[in-house]
């Protein structure tokens, strides 16, 4: 399951491209079970330690995390970035409908990188919100005139209340922006 010629033409022209539907929730499911376990894990040291009311495990993984974050910052943390890792990370990075996508525009020799960022989209809560950047900002310098691909995976639906990226089309063409805070 490639990508068409139209999409890669696209991707290099605007510099990101959106693909729909690649991941079934079969495939999610795994790395969803694995956050809900570490949540439920942290959520019962917390309790026990008297620094959480209950552990709310009647919620739905979309929305739990928000109720414990009302109460404690501690379960968000401990899966925030690079904290959580496991087979269900894994799993996920190295899905072959994922390499297949990213084969159609570096060809056959996929490198993955094992750094990813889990970021939370609690509501109200800032530490979710990223401001602007350029991902290639955070690279080392020999690595500008490199094909990095970043992947956004949401595991919920990605609508407006919750929050998706917003990108700049063609801010690729303009070279690699100095960050500041």
């Amino acid at each position: 399951m490639g990508l068409s010629p139209d999409q890669i033409a696209r991707f290099h022209e605007d510099g990101f491209l959106v693909v729909e539907d690649v991941l079934s929730q079969a495939d999610l499911q795994p790395i969803i079970e694995e956050i809900s376990e570490a949540i439920d894990k942290e959520a019962r040291v917390l309790m026990d330690r008297g620094e959480l009311s209950r552990s709310y495990a009647e919620e739905p993984h979309e929305r739990r995390l928000a109720y414990i974050t009302a109460e404690t910052e501690a379960v968000y943390w401990s899966i925030y970035s690079g904290n959580l890792h496991g087979s269900g990370i894994f799993d996920l990075i190295t899905n072959s409908k994922l390499l297949d996508l990213a084969e159609s525009l570096v060809g056959p020799e996929i490198i993955a990188s094992s750094v990813y960022r889990l970021r939370p989209k609690v509501p109200g809560f800032a530490h979710g919100v990223v401001p602007w950047h350029q991902d290639s900002g955070y690279f080392e310098p020999y690595c500008d005139d490199e094909l990095v691909l970043t992947v956004w995976i949401p595991l919920v639906d990605a609508t407006l209340e919750p929050g998706f990226p917003r990108v700049m089309g063609r801010a690729h063409t303009t070279g690699v922006v100095t960050h500041r805070r």
